[in-house]
């Protein structure tokens, strides 16, 4: 493993080219299978391949999203193959947000697969789940960052990067992070930090974190300013009263934390959003 890694957490907001479903906040990317027609079950089979479904459409602002993808009649994920007349996405939820053509759905039993007609400006069609029509994928943003791992308090994506070109103070560590468009990392449960010991392995260096009591004598507070809730101070520590008020992962201790005085020079662990 690199000193460069995620820690999944994924991204508050979408990366460009993907779209957020408002009611999850998962991000998607939406693939069209252009490349020939199918039935229904056959384009469902091909987005599952490609780790996503048949499209659901959620909202209108998704809907007019999609659209702008299409150049022929496709295939969405509506079915009311189970009971006639309920319709529901792939994933099972029902179908609320619609954009059927007037009349539609009204084909009965035969015609329970939900396509998007080109010849009907792309309104909602009930048809036979055995025509062969282009389809939209929806391909949910993989759980976890490149290397998977979430933050589950903040849902968001984070790369982390040790500074171990040269050793620094606390101060000029966090100045370096924050070029870097991040801070000091601040750890926030045990499984970030098994992950960050994890980058340090290999080069068994002691690291400034982004926690200090600097402010106020024995309150821990990270560099954002949100109270230090998950912590793994070594025996006894913090101990050394205010002249020593910044938080240090020690290597001679398997990194557990320790409080150390701000102005000596140590290499970092730098915690950036993607």
């Amino acid at each position: 493993m690199g000193d460069d890694c995620c820690y999944r957490p994924c991204g508050i907001g979408c990366p460009d080219g993907w779209t957020e479903d408002p009611t999850t906040g998962t991000c998607y990317n939406y693939k069209v299978l252009g490349d020939r027609q199918r039935n229904w079950a056959d384009s469902r089979a091909e987005c599952q391949r490609a780790g996503g479904d048949l499209a659901s459409i959620k909202t209108s602002n998704e809907w007019q999203f999609v659209k702008g993808l299409l150049q022929g009649s496709v295939w969405l994920g509506g079915t009311d193959a189970d009971e006639e007349g309920n319709w529901v996405w792939t994933d099972g939820s029902p179908v609320t947000f619609s954009d059927w053509y007037p009349g539609e759905p009204g084909s009965g039993f035969s015609y329970n697969c939900m396509a998007a007609g080109r010849t009907l400006g792309w309104r909602w069609d009930a048809v036979s789940c055995s025509s062969d029509f282009y389809a939209v994928c929806n391909i949910p943003e993989s759980i976890g960052c490149p290397d998977g791992w979430e933050d589950t308090t903040t849902g968001t994506c984070y790369k982390y990067k040790v500074l171990k070109d040269r050793e620094r103070n606390w101060y000029d560590s966090r100045a370096e992070c924050q070029r870097a468009r991040g801070d000091l990392a601040s750890i926030n449960s045990k499984d970030e930090l098994q992950f960050v010991k994890g980058l340090l392995q290999g080069i068994q260096v002691s690291v400034w974190l982004g926690g200090t009591d600097a402010a106020l004598e024995g309150k821990w507070l990270w560099t954002d300013g949100s109270s230090v809730t998950f912590s793994d101070w070594y025996p006894g520590e913090p101990n050394s009263g205010s002249s020593w008020n910044c938080m240090l992962m020690w290597a001679s201790s398997s990194w557990r934390w320790t409080d150390f005085g701000c102005s000596s020079n140590r290499y970092a662990v730098c915690k950036i959003p993607a």
